[in-house]
């Protein structure tokens, strides 16, 4: 192997490490959020068989959901249709019962579209008092009920899109798309409507 070819392989392995760590972050904050209201931690997502603890993907065209876990509900070539985003590197986690998967681009670490799934027992009342960002948008025919929000920039972090519902088979799904530092919030809102539109089709897989 060529020293450029196998400094471009341990890159990309550090990539690949450092999307598998903030995926084990996200699912363990994830499985938080329901902790409190009784949720089952052995559910799984509708279809998808038990992950690996992380199972990175490998280079494109390998489809986003041979990472397996919450990946099986994501398609990079739906992904790039509905958001205009061309995902290239996904990875999956299942953490206390919380299956999540995140995708990135191959040349950086965002934009970052992440997917979390918990089995829980929240009633649509008990979503919107405990889940349901202050400020938030109600969205109509996604799950059970559900909200879009808008997450402003840091110093340190760009502008965040969140939709999050309660699906018709008992789970809480957050799905976010985090823009890279310095993103309008403008651009943000603009791609709010399309991050519904594919939470539905996600949705249609999990009932």
């Amino acid at each position: 192997m060529s020293r450029l070819r196998r400094l471009a392989w341990q890159s990309r392995r550090r990539r690949l490490a450092a999307l598998a760590a903030a995926l084990i972050v996200l699912s363990a904050s994830a499985a938080c959020t329901t902790a409190g209201h009784g949720s089952g931690p052995t559910a799984t997502p509708s279809a998808a068989g038990p992950p690996a603890s992380v199972t990175p993907s490998t280079a494109p065209p390998t489809p986003a959901a041979l990472a397996g876990g919450a990946c099986l509900l994501l398609d990079f070539t739906t992904v790039a249709e509905q958001l205009g985003t061309a995902f290239a590197v996904s990875a999956a986690a299942d953490t206390s019962g919380t299956f999540s998967c995140v995708l990135q681009e191959s040349s950086g670490s965002y934009p970052r579209l992440t997917l979390s799934i918990t089995a829980t027992n929240l009633s649509p009342a008990d979503f919107t008092a405990d889940v349901k960002p202050k400020g938030s948008t109600s969205v109509a025919e996604l799950g059970k009920t559900a909200y879009e929000a808008q997450v402003s920039a840091t110093k340190s972090a760009g502008p965040v899109i969140e939709v999050g519902w309660l699906s018709g088979n008992d789970r809480l799904i957050i799905f976010r798309y985090a823009f890279p530092t310095g993103t309008s919030p403008d651009v943000s809102k603009a791609l709010a409507p399309k991050m519904v539109t594919l939470a539905k089709i996600v949705d249609q897989t999990t009932v």
